[in-house]
Parts: structure tokens; C-alpha cells; sequence
């Protein structure tokens, strides 16, 4: 009888998910997961693409779905970055800063 792989890849989309947040933090990686997410993704992703060892997990969906998020936060900081300058010109336009 064969036994059900202990990580899945929705447990590891999970785990990327949470990269970042603090979450399944422990001894040996609680300060790595209280970071910002985008530099962790980046090594992340550069981490997966060289594991071959992938038990009960699809390497490729993992790791399109690590892509597909970094590309998202880096979307929303560059958003971010560009709302905070158009909102420094305008309070320093109306003489506020």
C-alpha cells in the first residue's frame, strides 16, 4: 500500500502564499519569514528552480505560482512607489510640505 505523500503542492502553494508573513516560522527560519516578500520569492524561485527532489509536488505549478506572485507585489510596490510621488508633488504643489 503506498502512503500519501506529508507535503502536497497545496501545501507548498501555501507555504509560498505565506512567504513573508511570518507564518510557518520556525527556529531555524523565523527571521527569513519576517522579511519582505519580494527579495524572499526571488530566492525562492532561483532556490526551486534547482531542487530536482519534489515528492507529492508539481515543480512547475509551484513554481509558476511563486512567479505569478512575485510579479503581483511588485506590481502593487511599483503602484505604490508612483501613488506616493504623485501624492508628494501635489501637497508640495498646494504649499502642505
Amino acid at each position: 500500500m503506498a502512503t500519501k505523500p506529508n507535503w502536497t503542492t497545496r501545501n507548498e502553494i501555501e507555504f509560498i502564499r505565506n512567504i513573508g508573513k511570518g507564518l510557518f516560522a520556525s527556529k531555524g527560519n523565523a527571521q527569513m519569514m519576517n522579511k519582505k516578500p519580494i527579495p524572499l520569492l526571488r530566492s525562492y524561485i532561483r532556490a526551486a528552480e534547482l531542487r530536482t527532489y519534489w515528492p507529492g509536488m508539481d515543480r512547475e505549478k509551484c513554481i509558476e505560482y511563486a512567479k505569478e506572485r512575485l510579479n503581483r507585489l511588485e506590481s502593487i510596490e511599483s503602484l505604490n512607489s508612483i501613488g506616493e510621488k504623485v501624492s508628494r508633488r501635489a501637497l508640495t504643489m498646494a504649499g502642505v510640505v
